[in-house]
């Protein structure tokens, strides 16, 4: 008596979608009375196969075999929803390891490089090291970037002491021996000439000067790459970020 109360509790149940038809007895896997009448119906997809009027309408069919119909229902939709996931998950790992997708690599001073594909070491080590040769100049925002990276006073320094370099070379004739410059660059007495810091002269013959003039001296090509390494790229970032004057005093 009891089971056919609950069963007619249930039959006399109608969609809550509001198509008109029966709800089916039994309970869903939450253990929750169907409110709908079918699967479809409840994902808005319309009607099921087998949800047919006269197949869900009140005492049509029995308890039992509507309730498994129902949960076939669900066992299908449940297994086509994970191996719809699935192949989703595929396919974004085949996106990501394919070089499908596209890699940015940024700078301050320099902005975005877009790359197809990951990008690999060497690359990533030349747009570390210069990426001035990844940016180009043929965009209109390269060519301001060249620009603002350009005007600046450690481009300018930079110039300066690569011809004072090259001066003090040509001075001596050429680079000296590795044995008494393993710099690649000219000779301490040249070097003297041009202003190096010297405190005998500093101190007895008031040569104050030699305390600036080391500044813009290198005493080789070797000394001058690691330290234009530095100034182009650190140097450029700060002046960009604190303003010309203020980076020029610092």
């Amino acid at each position: 008596r009891a089971r056919h109360a609950r069963s007619s509790a249930c039959e006399a149940r109608r969609c809550s979608v509001g198509c008109g038809r029966f709800c089916p007895p039994g309970e869903d896997r939450w253990g929750q009375p169907f409110d709908t009448c079918c699967r479809g119906c409840a994902t808005a997809s319309g009607h099921d196969a087998g949800c047919a009027d006269g197949q869900l309408l009140r005492g049509s069919a029995s308890d039992a075999d509507l309730a498994m119909a129902m949960q076939l229902q669900e066992m299908e939709a449940s297994r086509a929803a994970d191996l719809g996931a699935s192949s989703g998950a595929a396919a974004w790992a085949e996106q990501r390891t394919g070089g499908q997708r596209r890699v940015r690599l940024y700078d301050p001073v320099w902005g975005e490089v877009r790359l197809d594909g990951v990008p690999t070491a060497a690359q990533r080590a030349v747009f570390w090291l210069c990426p001035c040769m990844c940016v180009g100049c043929g965009s209109a925002a390269s060519r301001r970037t060249w620009r603002g990276f350009l005007a600046t006073w450690a481009v300018a320094l930079s110039a300066v002491q690569a011809v004072v370099l090259l001066a003090g070379i040509m001075a001596c004739g050429g680079a000296v021996a590795p044995t008494d410059n393993a710099f690649i660059g000219p000779s301490a007495g040249v070097l003297d000439a041009f202003g190096a810091k010297n405190a005998a002269r500093v101190l007895l013959l008031g040569e104050w000067w030699r305390l600036l003039t080391p500044m813009l001296l290198h005493s080789g090509l070797l000394h001058l790459l690691g330290n234009l390494l530095v100034q182009l790229r650190t140097g450029v970032l700060l002046e960009q970020h604190w303003g010309h004057a203020l980076w020029l005093a610092v």
